[in-house]
């Protein structure tokens, strides 16, 4: 009554060895098999194998490497491995070994097997992990000489491929990596049923199965006649990706969009990624998906490249007419993510021209809205609130929600630094339930977090971490990493303020790290000092002054003032507790004077009473008092009375 099932294992193995028999056969014989009578075969995904099995009483199961099932069972065989084995030593082997196999079962028993040979020549240290077994090598080498048996065939259709395959960022298109390949369409066909068993395909495109494969194929150009070389595969790649910008016709593909740039650094192509990035239709095509990409492409092309935002874009600052709405947007967004704020403002000017000229209000209030963020990050607040209240008025006019919860949202900011919190909380009120009737979660998140400083400001430490938490949960969930790491940023001074060091350090260290993958260096300026200031409470000052002189640099480089007398002061701080007074005074003096030139009167405050304390410990006392009572003037007159009674302190403590 069961049925009898018969298992052919790798169908495809014996396809290789004995040709199309079997294959031929079970075909011709699936209408002859009683119904107690199955078939199971397995067979990688060959193409030219699995396009014949369709038909009346055949189905097809794809089994993905990556499915979570398959990964479980790949994991747990790498475990009881490394239990039998006892290769336990070191820590984090077994995660090691699943991390390098990525579900490919092949590889996970090869290297474990490695790991165990007794003969040194086959043999894995731990320590060589990620390194390919020789054994494997020795595997790949026989599967490649079974399936393609004339070399000078795989040369001519299968090469070209597999050198773009070996080096792709992502899974290929496959009209693209024929283009790239340089083959006639139906060579390029051909090509890829023949290596379809090294391949795995998916709705984004093909890609070769593991990176050890990859790892073989372009590890001996000379003892591999399979051997496929980088730079060939990234050439092919650039000129097919830059075919499709330049092209003009169509969308381009978002595999073009993301993958160019990297390709033409790879080929040092440099002239044709300034290109690329200044071209309205790239602009256009990767903003348009995703702006964060974009940030991201250009934190790269900094770090590899002597290619900067400001020279790049200089000819759309100079002539911004010859550039679309859209494009302009997504330029001023990356100035000031990357903290180039004439640029943006420029910009801005001259959208506000162009939208008043034309009575568009709605572009107005957009244009108001970008000025204003850039004068309340220059400091300049009573002209930002001119610009967000004219903002908001036409709003209102317009019934425009959106607009004008945003708008309300940043005059609460200038109340809170203005010490209005009562003010702020209100319009933040406001903000969050606009959000909420318009579904607007994003800037839902906004509101929370700003409601949360507010409430931090008020010493609620407790109820401003559970809207951090608010906000930190709608950001993972949108995928919003640069509000994200402001959340973390936050929620980790909550941390510190508690004596919780080290919380507080593992927050600000994600908040880093999603600040460089973004280029947004002043979040990662602020992350830095924020790691030396935790540095500075557990009395390491040579890490936390290293931390400092980065932050420091990234203040000059996006001329951040205000960042950078934070930093001076703080460095100045260490200099002062190290015995270098006259290095402290310094740092301090140039710390004033900055503070001088953007009136900011607290951090003023600040350095003047530092500098009092260095005078004194001098026994410069004339020079002191003259500095403190400056300091406590300013504290004082301005309702910073908690500067003003630890000035007051200080004056008593030293007579002055």
């Amino acid at each position: 009554e069961d049925p009898w099932i018969v298992v052919i294992d790798a169908l495809d193995e014996a396809t290789a060895v004995t040709g199309t028999k079997m294959v031929d056969f079970l075909i011709e014989s699936v209408d002859r098999f009683p119904p107690w009578f199955r078939v199971i075969a397995t067979a990688r995904p060959d193409r030219e194998l699995t396009s014949r099995f369709k038909g009346k009483g055949i189905q097809q199961y794809p089994l993905k490497a990556s499915s979570a099932e398959n990964r479980e069972d790949v994991a747990e065989y790498i475990r009881s491995r490394v239990e039998a084995e006892e290769l336990g030593s070191p820590p984090g082997i077994v995660d090691r070994i699943d991390e390098l196999a990525g579900g490919n079962f092949l590889y996970a028993r090869t290297v474990i097997d490695a790991l165990t040979d007794l003969d040194p020549a086959y043999r894995l240290t731990p320590d060589e992990l990620g390194r390919l077994p020789p054994t494997l090598g020795g595997l790949y080498d026989r599967m490649f000489r079974k399936r393609f048996a004339d070399i000078s065939r795989y040369e001519q259709e299968v090469a070209p491929l597999v050198s773009c395959l070996a080096v792709t960022r992502m899974p290929v298109p496959e009209p693209l990596l024929i283009t790239a390949s340089g083959l006639d369409p139906r060579a390029a066909i051909r090509g890829l049923r023949a290596a379809s068993q090294f391949l795995t395909r998916d709705t984004d495109g093909v890609r070769l199965f593991h990176h050890s494969l990859i790892e073989w194929l372009t590890d001996d150009p000379v003892g591999n006649p399979f051997t496929v070389f980088p730079a060939d595969g990234y050439t092919r790649l650039a000129d097919a990706c830059l075919r499709e910008i330049r092209d003009r016709k169509g969308k381009v593909s978002d595999y073009a969009l993301y993958s160019l740039p990297f390709y033409l650094v790879e080929t040092s192509r440099i002239g044709d990624l300034e290109g690329v990035l200044r071209d309205p239709r790239y602009i256009e095509g990767i903003c348009g998906y995703n702006l964060e990409e974009f940030l991201k492409v250009w934190s790269f092309v900094e770090r590899s490249t002597p290619l900067r935002i400001q020279t790049v874009y200089a000819p759309v600052i100079e002539t911004p007419s010859r550039y679309g709405e859209f494009v302009l947007y997504c330029i001023t967004v990356l100035f000031k993510t990357t903290g180039y704020l004439d640029g943006a403002m420029v910009i801005y000017r001259h959208l506000e021209h162009g939208y008043r000229d034309l009575g568009n209000k709605d572009g107005l209030q957009k244009s108001l809205s970008g000025q204003a963020l850039i004068l309340q990050a220059r400091g300049d607040l009573e002209d930002a609130m001119v610009l967000h209240k004219e903002q908001e008025r036409i709003c209102r006019d317009l019934g425009n929600k959106d607009g004008l919860q945003k708008s309300l949202g940043n005059q609460a900011l200038i109340l809170q630094a203005q010490g209005d919190l009562d003010g702020a909380i209100s319009l933040l009120k406001e903000q969050e339930q606009l959000c909420r009737d318009l579904g607007n979660v994003d800037f839902l998140q906004r509101s929370l977090g700003n409601q949360a400083l507010n409430l931090q400001a008020r010493g609620d430490l407790d109820s401003a971490m559970v809207l951090h938490k608010e906000k930190e949960r709608i950001c993972r969930e949108l995928g919003n990493l640069n509000s994200l790491q402001i959340s973390l940023g936050n929620q980790a001074v909550i941390r510190y303020i508690r004596g919780d060091l080290d919380g507080a350090m593992a927050l600000h260290k994600e908040e880093e790290q999603i600040c460089r993958d973004l280029g947004n260096k002043d979040g990662l300026q602020k992350s830095l000092g924020n790691q030396a200031n935790i540095l500075c409470a557990r009395n390491d000052l040579d890490g936390a002054m290293t931390l400092y002189m980065e932050q420091d640099q990234i203040c000059r480089e996006l001329g951040n003032k205000d960042g950078l007398q934070v930093s001076l002061g703080n460095q100045a701080v260490i200099l002062n507790a190290r015995g270098d007074p006259d290095g402290s005074m310094a740092l301090h003096k140039e710390k004033e004077q900055i503070c001088r030139d953007l009136e900011n009167v607290e951090h003023l405050a600040l350095s003047l009473e530092n500098q009092a304390l260095i005078l004194a410990q001098q026994g410069r006392r004339a020079e002191a008092s003259r500095a403190i009572d400056e300091a406590y003037a300013l504290a004082e007159g301005h309702g910073y009375a908690a500067r003003a009674k630890q000035i007051r302190s200080l004056k008593d403590q030293f007579r002055l």
